[in-house]
């Protein structure tokens, strides 16, 4: 109601011009470091987030094999949780970060490249570790993303350029848990597919590095 009232003011109250009605035209306007950044997050978050797809059943089965399987399920599901943990505890620390020392680039670029670090790590190393950085990497990317949108794009598009960046990562979410998992029956392991997920952050990461 309020957004409607807001939006029912006459131009003269407002003292300003109504802005021109958006269109798909304005986003040539985009700036590049708008697309550098919606690469960056919808393939870091694409990947982070198809890890969670395959998480537990892929800690069960690389380090907990041997547990049988209601113990490997319940170890690898308390060691998976750690990736929302981290995430539940991180984001306002690096919302206090970024906001106190601002480099939103620099910050941006160390979430993709942990986010690339942690998908090689799972492979070589227990799961607890490359799970937190998972979470620590995708609130990083996350809260250096979206108010860096609303600084470089006017306030006439704000709203088209978060839901393009949010489409584009759900189109990530639909394509790439459908490879992973093509991939992992095609060699017949998790690894195979992580390797995968990897490549697919470390692309993402050179976009942020970019930035």
């Amino acid at each position: 109601r309020m957004i409607q009232q807001a939006s029912a003011v006459p131009e003269a109250e407002a003292g300003e011009p109504l802005p021109e009605p958006a269109t798909l035209a304005d986003l040539k306007k985009f700036p590049q470091l708008f697309w550098y950044i919606c690469i960056g997050t919808c393939l870091i978050q694409a990947s982070v987030q198809s890890f969670d797809v395959i998480g537990v059943s892929y800690i069960s089965a690389k380090w907990y094999a041997n547990d049988g399987i209601e113990k490997a399920a319940e170890k690898s599901g308390q060691v998976f949780s750690l990736y929302r943990i981290s995430s539940c505890i991180f984001a306002p620390v690096w919302g206090l970060l970024i906001d106190k020392f601002g480099q939103r680039p620099l910050f941006f670029a160390s979430g993709c490249v942990i986010a690339f670090i942690a998908h090689l790590a799972v492979i070589v190393v227990p799961a607890a570790v490359p799970c937190a950085m998972f979470g620590i990497a995708s609130t990083i990317v996350y809260t250096t993303a979206w108010p860096s949108i609303m600084i470089i794009i006017s306030k006439e598009n704000v709203g088209k350029a978060c839901g393009l960046v949010t489409s584009f990562e759900n189109l990530g979410l639909f394509i790439l848990p459908i490879v992973d998992g093509i991939i992992k029956n095609m060699f017949g392991t998790y690894d195979s597919s992580q390797l995968f997920l990897a490549s697919v952050a470390l692309v993402g990461t050179m976009a942020g590095i970019k930035l």
